[in-house]
This record gives structure tokens, C-alpha cells and sequence, in this order.
């Protein structure tokens, strides 16, 4: 019910919130550190200052932070119900644990207000530079804790983004059919496993079925035959499919010329024209057996019927070589996911039915309806792009916040220099010179470190582990 609060999402929220208040508490305690000297002078006692300057301020944050959380819980959730005691547990644990951070920050403000004990405090020309000093360090801590998430989940968000986007741009496609997830015999007899296979495969192509495999993943640097590696690596997508699939694109030879899929009456191997490969590479694309080999036309996208394709390498193909299989029906060596069978209307829904019951497949046949994968894919994709976004805006704000805050504060304390500097002729560089080059500078060695974790990043996702299923789903 509660599926959508994360604990990743959760901690990370509540981490943020503490990070900010640590960075604004220590940023305070650096302006009212002549204001604490003062009063220490005057003889005002360590836990009367603490009690007069933060007391309120303390008392305040966890008391919103528990109004909050009661007034979300009642208007998102609300009267308590019997499936609510676990999602109860869960905000009260986070409202215990951020009233003891509370306590905890309150203990380090008071050590500051102690550690402020000596007269150069209150020297500005002294303090300047240190100031400029913590601000940057405290900066650079609070750009790395709210970077690296960023960065790190930055290919994920991406590869996310961009699977919805295929997704919602082929809904027609990927809801109007039948996905066949294998099937389960109670006997034994090979012979009535084999011929009960055929009739699938039958009506499949009968009812204009498609089969695909996409689940091939590209660019791996070594493809191991048995327990031997192959003399050449593979760097091509490459898709196998039959004629039905192929209905819904338009492919061109390397002339210009539209092919007729319904002329080429053996299996043919499609291969880009801007592809050149060896002979091995030709008979590993072609699995072994001799076909035809076609050169057509580069920048053909294809996408995957399957909305369970859950990377952007397998649910879409970016001009891939094509193993266009004529006896797709004659193997029984894929997986029955890779089949299915377009549903237009209740008729055809209940054709497929009859099919079933007429053969004796009703607890047998796996199947399920694409659009129920689609509307569950939709909505964790949905999820998790919306999170990615409240991250870098939560990230943003934060940043925002702390850099404001600390330029106030920096003007605000060097107010008469500045004033002076300004009246002396000195130019806004020269006068504010040094606090924005240090700035730029760490923010510029930020983003340096963002890319480089970024092209790390990528290089792994584009290199996985290469995995082959070649079973198809049959159990005696």
C-alpha cells in the first residue's frame, strides 16, 4: 500500500535536512561569535547564552518537523487503519531519530559557544580570511555529500528517462498483445511436448504473431563459444525476428530502394551498410547455418514488444544488424517471452482463449496481457524519474541556500571594508575578488569530478556483463 515511501528517498530527505542544519548552525555561530564574546565579557554564562540565542530555534525544528509529518500522514493516509501500523513505525522511527540529531546538534552548538573563548575572535582582519577559509571548506563537504548521489545515480535516471520515453512513445505497441512466459507440461512424452510447441507456433503465425529477441547486449569485448573465447569481438546491436515484426518498419537496401519482406523467402542476415564485418563475425550473427546476406540501409531504431525490457540496450536497438529467422517456428531453443501475439479486439482475446482451452493449456500456458506490464513499468518509471528530480532540486535548493546564506553573512561582516574599499576607487573584482574566484574555483573543481565519475559511470553501464539464455521454458 505504502510502496512509494523508500527508504533510500526517505534517508536521504532526512540526511539533507540534518546537512543543513549543521552547515546554517555553524555558518551562525562564526556571525554571532563578537556577540558571544561580548556577552562573555559582560559575564553571562556559557548555557545562559546557549538558552537565549538558540533555545527557540532548536525547540522549533523538531516540533514542525513532527506537525508536518502529522499533517501529511493525515491528509495523504488518513484515519489509522490495520495496514497503517508499519508506516507508522516507519515515520515515528524518523521522527525519534531526528529529535536525537536535534539533541546531538545542540550539544555541538553549546561545545562552540565554549570554544569561543578568546579575544582574537572578535578581530576582524584576523578572522577574515579564516572565515572565507571554513566557508569554503564547509562548501566544498556540502557540494561532495550532495554531489556524488547526483552523479552516481545519474546514468540510472538517464537510462530511466529514456525507457519511459520509449515507452510512452510506442503505448499502442507495447498494450496490444499477448506475452507468452513459457509453458509447464504435467507428463512426461517429449513427442506430445514437441507437437503441443508446434500448435503454439502454428497459431502464433497464424494470427500474424511476432517473435523477437533483443536480450542480446552489445558491446562486451570478449563472447566465450563453450569454454572458448572467439578470435574477435562483437560491437554490433543485433536483433533476430520474423517477418511479422518487420511489418510495422520500412527498411531500404543500400540503394534507397524499400525492401519487400514478403520477397525474401529464406532467412536472411540484414546488415547496415555501414557495418563491415569479417566472415567469423557473419557466422556468429548467423548462429552457425547458412544464410543470405542482405546490406541495407544504416539508421533503423527498433523497438522491443516486451514493456519488461527494463534497460534502454534491450527494449530499443539502434541500428542493429537483423537475423531476419524463416524457421523461427522449427526452434525450441528460446524463450517463450520472446513471442507474442497481437490482441485487437475481445474477439481475438477470445480466439486466443479458445486455442487454449481447446488444447488443454489452461494451467499450463504462462501468459499475461502487455498492458498490465505496461501500466506497472509506467508507473515505477514515473517514480523513479519524479525522485530523481526531487533529488536534484532538493540538492540545488540546499546548495542555493548555503551559498546565499554565506554571502550575506560574508558581506555582511565586511560591510565597512567594502564601504571603504569603495569610497578608495577599488573595483567590484577588487573589492569582492577573492570570495567569488575561490568560489568559482570549487565549483569548477565540482564539476570536474562530476564528469569524471560520470564517464565512469557510463563506461560500466556500456560494458555489462554479457549473459546468454537459451532455454526455453519447459518443464517435465
Amino acid at each position: 500500500v505504502y510502496e512509494a515511501v523508500k527508504p533510500d528517498l526517505s534517508n536521504f530527505v532526512f540526511g539533507c535536512s540534518l546537512l543543513a542544519i549543521i552547515l546554517i548552525i555553524i555558518t551562525v555561530i562564526l556571525k554571532d561569535r563578537k556577540e558571544i564574546m561580548i556577552s562573555k565579557l559582560f559575564g553571562l554564562s556559557n548555557m545562559k547564552l546557549f538558552r537565549s540565542l538558540y533555545t527557540k530555534y532548536l525547540i522549533s525544528l523538531p516540533v514542525m518537523y513532527s506537525l508536518t509529518t502529522i499533517l501529511c500522514y493525515t491528509y495523504f493516509v488518513g484515519n489509522f487503519r490495520e495496514t497503517t501500523k508499519d508506516y507508522l513505525a516507519f515515520i515515528g522511527f524518523y521522527n525519534i531519530a531526528y529529535i536525537l540529531s536535534i539533541c546531538i546538534i545542540a550539544v555541538i552548538l553549546y561545545g562552540g559557544i565554549h570554544a569561543l573563548t578568546s579575544n582574537e575572535f572578535m578581530k576582524q582582519t584576523k578572522v577574515k580570511d579564516n572565515r572565507t577559509i571554513v566557508s569554503m571548506v564547509l562548501k566544498l563537504c556540502l557540494l561532495m555529500i550532495v554531489f556524488i548521489p547526483c552523479v552516481t545515480h545519474g546514468w540510472e535516471t538517464y537510462d530511466s528517462l529514456s525507457i519511459l520515453h520509449t515507452l510512452l512513445s510506442n503505448e499502442k505497441t507495447m498494450t496490444n498483445a499477448i506475452m507468452l512466459n513459457g509453458i509447464i507440461f504435467d507428463n512426461t512424452d517429449i513427442f506430445e511436448q514437441q507437437n503441443t510447441i508446434q500448435k503454439l507456433y502454428s497459431y502464433i503465425d497464424k494470427h500474424n504473431g511476432i517473435y523477437e529477441e533483443f536480450n542480446y547486449v552489445e558491446n562486451y569485448e570478449l563472447v566465450l563459444q563453450g569454454n572458448q573465447p572467439l578470435p574477435f569481438s562483437i560491437t554490433y546491436p543485433f536483433i533476430t525476428v520474423n517477418d511479422n515484426y518487420l511489418k510495422d518498419y520500412k527498411i531500404q537496401d543500400s540503394k534507397g530502394n524499400e525492401i519487400d519482406m514478403n520477397t525474401l523467402k529464406e532467412s536472411t542476415l540484414l546488415i547496415p551498410d555501414n557495418y563491415h564485418l569479417s566472415d567469423e563475425q557473419i557466422s556468429f550473427f548467423c548462429k552457425g547455418r547458412p544464410y543470405n546476406i542482405l546490406s541495407i540501409k544504416a539508421g533503423n531504431t527498433f523497438t522491443s514488444h516486451n514493456p519488461n525490457n527494463y534497460t534502454s540496450n534491450t527494449l530499443t536497438k539502434k541500428n542493429p544488424i537483423i537475423l531476419l529467422d524463416k524457421q523461427w517456428m522449427e526452434s525450441t531453443s528460446f524463450s517463450t517471452d520472446n513471442y507474442f501475439i497481437k490482441i485487437n479486439d475481445e474477439k481475438d482475446l477470445n480466439d486466443f482463449k479458445s486455442f487454449i482451452s481447446d488444447n488443454h493449456l489452461e494451467k499450463a500456458m504462462n501468459f499475461h496481457l502487455n498492458k498490465a506490464y505496461y501500466d506497472v513499468n509506467v508507473s515505477k518509471l514515473s517514480y523513479q524519474v519524479i525522485t530523481s528530480g526531487f533529488y536534484t532540486l532538493l540538492m540545488l535548493l540546499l546548495v542555493f541556500i548555503y551559498q546565499i546564506y554565506t554571502a550575506i553573512m560574508y558581506v555582511h561582516e565586511s560591510r565597512f571594508i567594502f564601504a571603504l574599499e569603495y569610497l578608495m576607487g577599488k573595483t567590484f573584482l577588487q573589492r569582492y575578488g577573492s570570495y567569488l574566484y575561490t568560489n568559482i574555483l570549487l565549483y569548477l573543481v565540482i564539476v570536474a569530478a562530476g564528469v569524471f565519475m560520470s564517464s565512469v559511470t557510463i563506461m560500466h553501464h556500456c560494458n555489462p556483463a554479457h549473459v546468454w539464455n537459451f532455454s526455453f521454458l519447459v518443464c517435465p
